[in-house]
C-alpha cells in the first residue's frame, strides 16, 4: 500500500510542473500569433503600397464593333465589349486581352482619373490573347516591373483590374512557369 501511496504524493508535484509550464507554452503561442499578426500586417502593407504605386496605370478599355461584326447577327445594332489594360511604358502602349480589342472599330480607354482617350491597335497575338494597344495622349506614368527571374511556382499574385470602372484587386498565385517562352500563369481573375 506504501507503494501506491507513494505513487500519489508524486501526481500533485507532476501536476504542479506541468501546470508551471502551460504559462510558458501560452507565452510561446502569444508570441508566435503575435509574430504572425506582424507578418499579416507587413503584407497587407505591402499589397496596398503596391495597388497605391500602380492604381493610375490601370485602365478601361471600352471597344466597339460594326454592324457587320459575325458574332452579332441578331440586328441589335453596334456591339461593344469592356476590357481592362496597364500602361507598360511611357509611350502610352497599354497591355490587354486580345478579345478585348479584336476587330474594334474604335478603341477608347478611361484612365482612373475618368479622362478618356481613343485608343489604335498596335500589335496582338490571338494564340496568347495578348495585345498592344497606343492610347493618343500618353499619360506620364506607367507600371513599376519587377523581376520575372525571381518567380517561383506558388508565389501569391495581386492583380488590378478596371473593366467596368471600378478597379478591383484580385489576389492568386503563379501555377505554371514555361521557360523558353517567358509565360507566367496564373489564376488571379481579373
Amino acid at each position: 500500500m506504501s507503494g501506491s501511496i507513494s505513487k500519489w504524493l508524486w501526481m500533485p508535484v507532476i501536476l504542479l510542473l506541468g501546470m508551471a509550464g502551460i504559462p510558458a507554452i501560452a507565452q510561446e503561442s502569444t508570441s508566435r500569433t503575435a509574430a504572425s499578426m506582424n507578418i499579416l500586417q507587413a503584407v497587407e502593407a505591402e499589397i496596398s503600397t503596391l495597388f497605391e504605386t500602380n492604381r493610375a496605370c490601370v485602365v478601361r478599355i471600352h471597344s466597339t464593333y460594326g454592324k457587320t461584326t459575325p458574332d452579332l447577327s441578331l440586328g441589335l445594332g453596334n456591339g461593344y465589349t469592356h476590357g481592362t489594360g496597364f500602361l507598360i511604358d511611357g509611350g502610352g502602349h497599354i497591355l490587354t486581352v486580345d478579345k478585348a480589342v479584336d476587330g474594334a472599330a474604335e478603341i477608347r480607354v478611361t484612365m482612373v482619373d475618368g479622362s478618356v482617350t481613343r485608343a489604335v491597335l498596335v500589335a496582338s497575338d490571338p494564340k496568347s490573347d495578348v495585345a498592344v494597344i497606343r492610347v493618343e495622349d500618353p499619360p506620364v506614368r506607367h507600371v513599376s516591373y519587377g523581376n520575372s527571374d525571381n518567380t517561383r511556382i506558388g508565389h501569391y499574385t495581386f492583380i488590378l483590374g478596371n473593366a467596368f470602372g471600378e478597379l478591383l484587386p484580385s489576389i492568386g498565385s503563379v501555377y505554371e512557369i514555361t521557360e523558353g517562352q517567358d509565360l507566367i500563369q496564373i489564376t488571379s481573375s481579373v
